[in-house]
């Protein structure tokens, strides 16, 4: 009896090591992007070149959106932000991949516009 709750109490301390190895700590996309603010090029065009953090070969491109003289909002021609990014019923884009937060950040607009979004939600 000794032997086997031995061996369970071994058993079970290497499947608590083991599940503790796997674990992985997941960046957000605003942390990846905190990463690219350095690489954000603004083009003579105001659009804005961010090279990818995958593949240095790749540079994706962000362009601001206007609409009825307001800003409406950016979009990115990388894979996330085509699959992701939607146009909400204001005509605004309501969701931004890292390139865009990236572009965001440098500009000193995304502090803003969370600060805004939590006070809407009644969060300050």
């Amino acid at each position: 009896m000794l032997l086997y709750l031995g061996l369970y109490s071994i058993g079970m301390q290497l499947i608590t090591q083991k599940t503790r190895t796997k674990q992985v700590v997941k960046e957000t996309r605003e942390d990846k992007a905190k990463a690219l603010v350095g690489n954000v090029v603004r083009n003579e065009d105001n659009s804005y070149s961010v090279q990818s953090q995958s593949n240095p070969n790749k540079v994706y491109t962000i362009r601001l959106q206007l609409g009825a003289g307001q800003t409406q909002g950016y979009t990115c021609t990388c894979p996330d932000f085509e699959h992701r990014g939607q146009v909400g019923s204001g005509g605004a884009v309501e969701a931004n991949c890292k390139h865009i937060i990236a572009v965001k950040l440098q500009n000193g607009d995304y502090e803003i516009e969370q600060t805004i979004k939590r006070m809407s939600r009644g969060a300050l």
